[in-house]
């Protein structure tokens, strides 16, 4: 007898971010996810990478390793995963540094030299958060022939995004314009 692969959709598993606010541990931000499939859907729970985009001013929170550089040598922190029961919906939230600091190139433009440049990630005009889910609880695959991403991307089956836009700040009332 064949064995077949379970397929579930990718739209199972839905996300939304409702809030966020700066605490004395960093930026705290609030999201729900929603499963319509009928089994329990597990998901990346913390924080794997945290980017900043300059541009658009989107912060992007991944709970996934995807884009992460394996280095051959270095301890492998294994996920912390969580799980959705059939038809339920959770409230989770994390929390993120309130600065990143990243490297960026010289003011100088000397290709030698570096700057670091800190980001206030509460000052972002928009939060993303991508969450890496699976119909099966996080495992590492002993039999994977891929040994250059993480173990955490070839357990994966689908990702799933919530946004949350930053409102419009307004003039405080008695303010003038210019």
């Amino acid at each position: 007898m064949a064995a077949t692969k379970r397929s579930i959709s990718g739209d199972a598993l839905a996300a939304v971010v409702s809030s966020s606010a700066e605490t004395e541990q960093g930026l705290r931000i609030d999201f729900r996810l929603s499963n319509s499939a009928s089994r329990a859907l597990h998901y990346v729970a913390e924080p794997r990478g945290v980017t900043y985009d300059s541009v658009s001013g989107r912060l992007t929170v991944r709970l996934n390793d995807i884009g992460r550089e394996l280095i051959p040598g270095a301890a492998r922190v294994r996920p912390t995963t969580r799980f959705v029961e059939p038809g339920a919906t959770v409230e989770a939230s994390v929390v993120v540094p309130a600065e990143i600091t990243r490297l960026v190139p010289s003011p100088d433009g000397d290709v030698s030299k570096v700057a670091f440049e800190t980001i206030r990630v509460a000052d972002a005009m928009a939060i993303s958060v991508e969450i890496a889910w699976a119909d099966t609880p996080y495992y590492e695959d002993t039999r994977t022939t891929k040994r250059d991403v993480f173990p955490s991307v070839a357990w994966q089956q689908h990702m799933v995004t919530g946004v949350l836009e930053k409102e419009t700040r307004t003039k405080k009332p008695g303010s003038r314009g210019t």
